[in-house]
């Protein structure tokens, strides 16, 4: 088999790679042809490589290998063509910042997996692009609306200090998750403590053998089991906890009154959420999911819901949340407005790393000053 060669044409303009060229090449099913590598750089999550030459047909397994590792790491990269003449991967989010080669393999005559790629050629895959602003007031807490771990206890911080949460579900009700929940620092520690968050409004809850609406720091009971499944409601969706410090307020005993605030309501596929005698549209699903909204919980929308007219802005993006754009630039949401970081070591104190951003288009956010 001749010798073969390998090439990686990024969509950039970039120095040449350095090949290791220790490893031999393999025998392989039908015949492969590679061209030289053109160039290479430092790489950011969601980068695109082409891979171009012909037979790639045989190419069963594409490997990202980490070179600067105590032990073996190896990364499947997001594979978005796969043709005979060429191979076009993206470097996914997950993949930690460091020194990689890049791999392909191929089945033998006999099954078994084999290298194909005679020269090993190392890149870098750096953070994701951070905006880059002026900083004079970085106070070192977190923003409003995130969700951090103090001394053990959560919080969610807002603009009159940190306000905990009484149990778990409550810090899930309000859209929290592990995945977003970060370590607190000692400039968060030192925000005065509020009141604790209720449930957020539509949470069903359990409590002594009735099931209650929570609304605006109250329980609401059902009149009948005929009543909460009128209204679109689900067992399935109700969750125990303990209500003895909520004050109740008047029962829903209509099962074709409309929704109470925190609903959400299908209109024929459109996902609608009930405030203030309004329906509240929500744009596409990086924002459903910010708010921990889930489409298990939506109910049919009601000849009285329908009433209500529609608000003329749509729901934004939850405060707290990590975003990054379709520009690769990771931003902070809050009130509607997007905050970049300074520098990489920011989103880095701040206990954010690469798998704590959502992707979701945020061009019509107004961008502050950067953290």
């Amino acid at each position: 088999m001749k010798h073969l060669k390998i090439v990686l044409a990024l969509l950039l303009v970039l120095p040449l790679l350095q090949p290791n060229t220790s490893q031999a090449a393999a025998n392989v099913n039908g015949p492969l042809t590679f061209t030289e590598v053109i160039a290479q750089n430092t790489l950011t999550w969601g980068s695109p490589i082409n891979i171009m030459g012909s037979g790639f047909n045989h190419v069963t397994k594409i490997y990202i290998v980490a070179q600067e590792s105590a032990s073996v790491e190896i990364f499947n990269p997001i594979i978005i063509t796969h043709e005979d003449s060429q191979i076009t991967i993206l470097i996914p989010d997950y993949v930690p910042a460091g020194k990689y080669d890049f791999q392909l393999n191929t089945d033998d005559n006999v099954g078994r997996s084999i290298l194909i790629n005679n020269a090993i050629y190392y890149f870098n895959v750096s953070a994701p692009t951070i905006v880059v602003a002026n900083s004079t007031n970085y106070n070192g807490t977190h923003p409003i609306g995130s969700f951090v771990n103090v001394n053990g206890t959560i919080y969610r911080i807002s603009g009159a200090g940190k306000l905990g949460f009484a149990s778990w579900n409550v810090f899930l009700s309000h859209g929290g998750s592990s995945a977003k929940l970060v370590p607190g620092n000692s400039f968060d520690a030192s925000l005065s403590t509020g009141v604790p968050l209720p449930f957020a409004d539509g949470t069903l809850v359990r409590y002594q053998g009735k099931i209650y609406y929570m609304w605006h720091g109250a329980r609401r009971a059902f009149a009948s089991d005929q009543v909460f499944s009128a209204l679109g409601y689900s067992f399935a969706n109700v969750i125990d906890d303990d209500l003895h410090s909520y004050k109740d307020g008047a029962m829903i005993t209509s099962g074709t009154s409309a929704h109470l605030d925190g609903t959400l309501v299908n209109s024929n596929g459109t996902i609608y959420r009930i405030f203030g005698g309004s329906r509240y549209g929500i744009p596409n699903e990086p924002t459903f999911y910010s708010h921990g909204f889930s489409f298990a919980k939506t109910v049919p929308i009601n000849s009285a819901d329908s009433a209500y007219g529609i608000y003329p802005e749509t729901i934004k993006i939850a405060n707290g949340s990590i975003v990054r754009d379709y520009n690769k630039t990771i931003w902070l949401i809050e009130d509607g407005k997007k905050i970049g970081f300074s520098n990489y070591a920011i989103y880095q104190y701040l206990g954010y790393g690469p798998n704590n951003f959502v992707t979701a288009n945020v061009d019509n956010y107004y961008p502050e000053q950067a953290l």
